[in-house]
Formats: C-alpha cells, sequence, structure tokens
C-alpha cells in the first residue's frame, strides 16, 4: 500500500496499532514520551491513564502478521527514520514529509512547543 511508503503513512498506522494493542485513548498515546518505552521482546508501555488503576507498563507483544504488528509499525516509524530518543514518541508532521516545527500565529507560538502530534 502507498501510504504506509511515506512519513504520514508509518506514523498514522503505528499510532492505530499501537493504539489498538494498548486500548489507549488519543489523549494518552499523545502524552507518550520515548522513556514511556522499554523494549524487550515487544514494547513495554508506561501510560498514564487517569481513569484506571494499574500498576507497571503494558506490554505489546509482537503480532502474528507483519502488516498488523504494532511493534513492527512502531520501529518502522520512528527508528528508520533517525529520530533521536527523546522526547515525544509521536510528533506533528508536516505536508512534505518533515518533522514538523512548532507552530506560531501573529509571532505568538501556539501548541505544543516539543511538536507532539
Amino acid at each position: 500500500m502507498a501510504v504506509r511508503r511515506t512519513r504520514h503513512g508509518r506514523r498514522d498506522l503505528a499510532v492505530l496499532l499501537l493504539g489498538f494493542a494498548l486500548a489507549a485513548r488519543r489523549s494518552e498515546l499523545r502524552l507518550l514520551d520515548w522513556t514511556d518505552l522499554e523494549v524487550e521482546e515487544g514494547l513495554a508501555v508506561e501510560v498514564w491513564r487517569p481513569k484506571a488503576n494499574h500498576e507497571g507498563p503494558l506490554g505489546v507483544p509482537f503480532g502474528s502478521s507483519p502488516a498488523t504488528c504494532p511493534v513492527r509499525a512502531w520501529r518502522r516509524c520512528l527508528i528508520e527514520h533517525g529520530r533521536q530518543p527523546v522526547g515525544p514518541l509521536f510528533v506533528r508532521i508536516d505536508r512534505h514529509g518533515r518533522i514538523a516545527h512548532p507552530m506560531h500565529r501573529h509571532g505568538q507560538q501556539i501548541g505544543d512547543p516539543s511538536g507532539r502530534g
């Protein structure tokens, strides 16, 4: 599928599959940082959930199908693009496929300065 070859497509697929595997809300995925992940035999993700009590990270194993595996999608999206493992896990991407800079309106910075998606 051609959409998965673009930076947008890889990010969106990783967000969708990881969100489904974690049963996470959009707000929970948006708050994920690199420090919330541990890579072992899959992923261990520490998700902040205001309405649920849980202790420790949630496990995300490798999927049986490479096309729908959240761990493989995450690796393709983030590791292959050479981003440094600091800051937000998922960032905004502009229409040209570049990681977007902080947004400004009338000279004032708006939105999240870290570039969260």
